[in-house]
């Protein structure tokens, strides 16, 4: 039976080679990427083969990690009226997914939501209230992406509908993150009130800015609201390099900006700067 197992896996690993391989003397063939799996329910079974060919993407290893999926990746079709993009990254071991979909004058952001890794493909839920978009997200090759989305309306108008994305991945260039200039970190304030301007060095290719300020006591005596899982202050879509708010109370506060690029790509975030209120 081991050898007819044998017999039967090295028969199939030859067929997917000559398919990997152009036929010499004809046209370019088209680029197909052929992934093929063996299993075996028993020693008595057959062996049952999964074959998927993607058309146009070239013959390559998939990649299963969590980690190959994560970067920005761009619709093949430019004049889709659909989704126009997708940013995936990791927080954790989970994954995050946002995604864009063609408006005018500039693209509709769908929001940032997260999905669980469960393999290659993995899905990601919008639940936009009037209708939920299934994305099922399939690696092809290491710069190419299969999204196949799944739209069921709520509204009783019978809408629903699927449709087929083919999204490649964006080349990835040097973000840098802000650099921080004043409240200095360690600054004590002795005032009141407690009107507080945040400054920091502009990040040349950076479309917007994100401020985060938190607060130490404020969600939990002791504690910073981050080491407990809580946002205090999120402030996004900053179009200068200053942000100016009131301070909660006479307490220890910190803050931490990143930049946003027009795709959508975020800097990574600067260090945590301190200062407190002493009235």
């Amino acid at each position: 039976m081991m050898m007819k197992k044998a017999r039967i896996m090295e028969g199939l690993w030859l067929l997917v080679v000559a398919l990997m391989v152009p036929q010499a003397g004809n046209a370019k063939q088209p680029e197909i990427m052929v992934d093929t799996m063996i299993s075996f329910e028993n020693q008595y079974d057959q062996p049952r083969i999964v074959t998927i060919c993607e058309a146009k993407y070239r013959c390559e290893p998939v990649a299963f990690s969590q980690q190959a999926f994560v970067g920005t990746w761009v619709n093949d079709d430019a004049n889709t009226g659909g989704m126009t993009r997708l940013i995936i990254g990791m927080e954790g071991n989970t994954l995050t997914v946002h995604g864009y979909g063609k408006c005018h004058p500039s693209d509709c952001d769908w929001g940032k939501i997260t999905a669980s890794y469960t393999g290659n493909p993995f899905r990601a839920v919008y639940k936009q209230g009037f209708k939920t978009d299934t994305l099922t997200i399939k690696l092809v090759s290491k710069n190419a992406l299969h999204v196949h989305s799944t739209n069921i309306f709520h509204d009783g108008t019978n809408r629903d509908y699927e449709a087929d994305d083919y999204m490649h991945r964006k080349p990835s260039v040097a973000f840098r993150m802000p650099t921080l200039v004043s409240p200095a970190n360690g600054t004590v304030f002795n005032k009141f009130p407690r009107k507080t301007k945040l400054v920091w060095m502009p990040v040349p290719t950076a479309k917007s800015y994100t401020v985060e300020i938190d607060c130490y006591h404020c969600c939990r005596a002791n504690k910073w609201c981050t080491d407990v899982g809580k946002t205090h202050h999120l402030k996004r879509n900053l179009r200068t390099t200053s942000y100016t708010f009131r301070f909660v109370g006479a307490q220890p506060g910190r803050w931490r900006v990143w930049a946003v690029s027009a795709d959508g790509r975020e800097s990574e975030k600067t260090p945590w700067w301190e200062f407190e209120y002493t009235r």
